[in-house]
């Protein structure tokens, strides 16, 4: 028997996922906005990292609450990849106090949001969502 009625946990994962491209395209929107300061990397890494990281969230929102077979896999590997760039960046490009100071509550909130994702795409409910033949 086919349902079409999604998952009430893809729908909070489905607005979780916008949030976060919100951010990222805010973030494009201010980089060319940036005031005139020395940063240790060039300005276009701004615009580079907040368009892809806004793009890939709306292609996984996107693929997610129109029920694609790649969604919860592409979802998956955008997330670990996120956070994998997201620490490499962190170690590389920041230089402050507060940044040095904060990481344990930064790796423990990392975690707990990877974990929650990874166990909000292996529901049951949202497995069988997703694989049920839509045709």
């Amino acid at each position: 028997m086919e349902s079409n009625r999604r998952p009430k946990l893809l729908i909070v994962l489905c607005l979780g996922i916008l949030f976060f491209s919100l951010v990222h395209l805010s973030g494009l929107v201010a980089s060319f906005r940036l005031p005139d300061l020395r940063f240790p990397f060039p300005v276009w890494y701004f615009v580079l990292r907040n368009g892809i990281w806004s793009l890939i969230g709306l292609a996984a929102s996107g693929a997610l609450f129109l029920r694609r077979s790649w969604a919860a896999s592409f979802t998956s590997y955008g997330a670990l990849t996120y956070v994998f760039w997201y620490w490499i960046d962190r170690l590389i490009f920041t230089r402050s106090d507060f940044a040095s100071r904060s990481w344990p509550a930064t790796a423990v909130v990392t975690l707990i949001v990877l974990s929650s994702l990874f166990w909000v795409l292996r529901r049951p409910s949202l497995r069988y969502f997703l694989s049920e033949n839509t045709s």
